[in-house]
């Protein structure tokens, strides 16, 4: 559903799952095969036109993908490099297998270039990575669309958006009386004492406060409609 973190904490009646269409990186009691799905779709000239446009007067260029375009990567890294530009591709996190990888929980392979680069360049659908990306580092990101073979800069003001939110949800938190905390049990998104250590964080900060922690496999509309009645 979510991605290579989204796996079950116990399987009964089989010896493994087969995963498809992520890298692994979830340690569970079971036996797991993650077999990596790699999109055909090539760049079109015109595309790659658009997008040295867009970098025409850059020449240090951060490379990063999801892991469905990683061997297009490779591709579009030598012609960036056969017209003069010099590309950085990072190593991947500890969630990442490939270089140049990034996933919505890990954007450590951008991270780690983005002091020597003047921009990223990252090969994804959707919103969802680049968005991220975006979040993660310092340098203007541009997304080049594979699926739709659109070039564009991430929009500055849909990041700082994101940041403003982010920023009026920690000012209501200080504020609120009543705090749930929402642990997942997915074992790749759930984190060792995580929620007890935001609890002890927040009652030092609002300490009036009630806060409760509550567990879930999916956050769904329901159950946050549901904590409303508790």
């Amino acid at each position: 559903r979510f991605g290579a973190c989204d796996v079950d904490r116990t399987v009964t009646g089989y010896d493994g799952v087969v995963h498809f269409g992520h890298t692994g990186f979830v340690r569970v009691n079971y036996n797991i095969l993650y077999i990596p799905c790699f999109s055909r779709i090539q760049i079109s000239e015109q595309t790659y036109e658009n997008l040295k446009t867009k970098i025409a007067n850059m020449t240090r260029i951060g490379l990063s993908s999801s892991v469905q375009h990683i061997r297009e990567m490779g591709e579009l890294s030598r012609r960036l490099e056969r017209d003069g530009k010099s590309v950085f591709v990072g190593k991947p996190g500890i969630r990442g297998t490939f270089e140049g990888q990034v996933v919505g929980c890990d954007y450590f392979a951008a991270i780690r270039v983005d002091p020597f680069v003047e921009a990223h360049v990252i090969l994804s659908g959707g919103e969802f990575h680049s968005l991220g990306l975006a979040l993660s580092v310092s340098k203007p990101v541009i997304q080049l669309n594979p699926y739709t073979q659109s070039v564009e800069w991430v929009d500055g003001k849909l990041k700082d958006r994101v940041l403003r939110v982010k920023g009026y949800a920690g000012h209501i938190l200080l504020s609120s009386k009543r705090i749930a905390i929402i642990d997942s049990t997915l074992p790749g998104q759930r984190t060792e004492n995580l929620a007890d250590r935001i609890r002890a964080r927040i009652a030092e900060m609002n300490p009036h406060a009630s806060v409760d922690v509550f567990v879930s496999d999916i956050i769904s509309t329901d159950f946050l409609l549901n904590l409303k009645e508790l």
